[in-house]
Parts: C-alpha cells; structure tokens; sequence
C-alpha cells in the first residue's frame, strides 16, 4: 500500500497591519449600523408621535360625540315630556267638547 501525503496547514499569527485592518472595517460597520440604527429609531419616533396625535385627535372626537350624544338625550327627553303634555292637553280638550257636544245633544233631545 502506498501512503498518502498529508497537506499541513500551517497557521500564522496575523500581523499587527492585518489586525488593524480588521479593526477598522469593525468599527466602520459598527458606524453604519448604528447609523441604520438611529435612523430607524428616528422613524420609529416620527410614527409614534404621528399615532399619539391621531390618539390625541380621536380622543378629542369621542368626547365631543358623547357630549353631543348627551346633549341630544336631554333634548330628546325634553321633546317627549312636551309632546306627552300636548298630547294629554289635546286629550283632555277633546273630553271636555265631546262632554260639551253630548250636553248640546241632550239639551236639544229634550226640547
């Protein structure tokens, strides 16, 4: 049988240029991602003060809704209590003239 040659790798410690080349390009993506960072945390806060304003807007609205909602409740109650009181005024009218015309009626059957 023949033997087979084994490569070795032979490992170097990398050189004081080399490690400085690889901090540098470290710091320069740490750079731009904190830069990716800050803008979208920018965005973030941009849409978050956009929400708060609708928040604040839609807050406002409902409150104006109930006010008026309450305000319309009392006009509705005043409506009915003034109705009920026309429609037992004409009510009562129209007992007192049918009373009136049956008098009427009588007095004429008696003549």
């Amino acid at each position: 049988m023949a033997k087979k040659k084994e490569a070795v790798a032979v490992r170097t410690s990398p050189t004081p240029e080399e490690v400085w080349a690889y901090l540098q390009e470290t710091g320069r993506l740490m750079r731009e991602w904190s830069a990716a960072a800050d803008q979208r945390n920018a965005e973030t806060d941009k849409q978050i003060a956009e929400l708060r304003k609708e928040t604040t807007e839609t807050d406002k609205q409902i409150a104006e809704t109930g006010k008026e909602t309450r305000e319309l409740r009392e006009m509705i109650r005043e409506l009915t209590a003034k109705t009920d009181k026309q429609i037992a005024d004409i009510g009562k009218e129209i007992r007192e003239l049918t009373a009136k015309t049956d008098k009427q009626i009588a007095d004429i059957g008696k003549e």
